[in-house]
């Protein structure tokens, strides 16, 4: 069994924005495994940048390469609640990142700080699947979570999806091309341990993060990287879009103006038979970051997000939507 805890402190506007993530197995736990996430963010509640969080300015932060600039180019706007992480049998703390109040179903201050405390089954009966919906999260801690969720878990431990979008970063895989990233803009580069080229995350993007026991279901990392983009394909295809793979180039495509374009990019690592990092789908975001790259490592690689044809979500939205096919095809024999 697994417990999962986020932790989000909140406070005020004049101080500075940190983050640590920090993970820990209890001595009469069983196995059980906990990850901690916690963060000072500013309300940002008055001017233009209300209800953002800053970009940069966190000693955990991503660091930026050689010639590019520290810090982010863009806000990340904040969704105007954080969901619950839940587990099987525990609590699970949340804190507000907002001043908006969670749902007050299951959930009871504790009087501190403003957290709360939320029961929640999250694991499907039907996949064995956990999703988790986390909402905008630091890419450096969210990465460091499944490094150390990976690392600690167990046989029995449940699959988990983690649904999240991230402030603007770039990130270059293992066999990355330096030359692939075409021009200083400002935004962060970090070079990362998942396959594949450099790819752009930001805003309006739904990233959803596959942590499965590739072993215990018994298929290999091509027929999981398929997988992925059947829920995709069919997922798009339920909303009015025709998409398809390419054996050759991981990810999803449409065909837009005459021409292949990318909508959804995937990247994965293997440890001790188990996979993270996943895949990301462009929602409703500012694609132009993608023009200062080659995306996936492809020079001219067009790209396209859902608002492009007329299917309006939110990233909040999308990842209900998402998250069934996805674990139905990660489930299948």
């Amino acid at each position: 069994h697994v417990r999962f805890e986020d932790l989000t402190r909140v406070a005020t506007k004049e101080h500075h924005v940190h983050s640590r993530t920090e993970a820990r197995r209890h001595a009469s736990g069983g196995g059980q495994i906990a990850a901690c996430f916690s963060m000072l963010v500013s309300h940002q509640g008055d001017g233009p940048h209300a209800g953002r969080v800053r970009a940069g300015g966190g000693r955990c932060g991503a660091q930026a390469r050689r010639g590019f600039r520290s810090g982010g180019a863009g806000d990340a706007l904040v969704q105007g609640r954080q969901l619950a992480l839940g587990h099987r049998h525990g609590q699970c703390h949340v804190a507000r990142a907002t001043r908006r109040s969670l749902s007050r179903t299951g959930c009871a201050s504790d009087g501190e700080d403003g957290v709360v405390t939320c029961h929640a089954n999250v694991v499907d009966a039907a996949t064995g699947f956990a999703v988790r919906t986390l909402g905008p999260t630091d890419y450096m801690a969210t990465w460091q979570a499944m490094q150390d969720f990976t690392a600690r878990r167990d046989a029995h431990a449940p699959d988990e999806i983690w649904l999240t979008e991230h402030r603007p970063i770039y990130t270059l895989g293992l066999a990355g091309r330096r030359e692939h990233v075409l021009r200083d803009n400002g935004i962060p580069l970090v070079k990362v341990d998942r396959g594949g080229q450099v790819t752009y995350h930001g805003p309006g993007q739904m990233v959803a993060y596959t942590l499965v026991d590739m072993r215990r279901r018994r298929y290999g990392i091509r027929d999981m990287v398929r997988r992925l983009e059947a829920a995709v394909v069919e997922w798009l295809d339920a909303v009015g879009i025709q998409s398809y793979g390419k054996p050759a180039a991981p990810g999803v495509y449409v065909d837009r103006d005459g021409a292949a374009a990318k909508i959804a990019a995937l990247g994965l690592k293997v440890r001790r038979g188990c996979t993270y990092h996943g895949l990301a789908v462009n929602v409703a975001m500012d694609l132009a970051p993608f023009a200062d790259i080659d995306p996936c490592g492809f020079p001219g690689l067009a790209v396209t997000q859902l608002a492009d044809f007329g299917v309006i979500r939110t990233v909040a939205t999308a990842g209900h939507e998402f998250a069934p096919y996805l674990a139905r095809h990660l489930n299948l024999p």
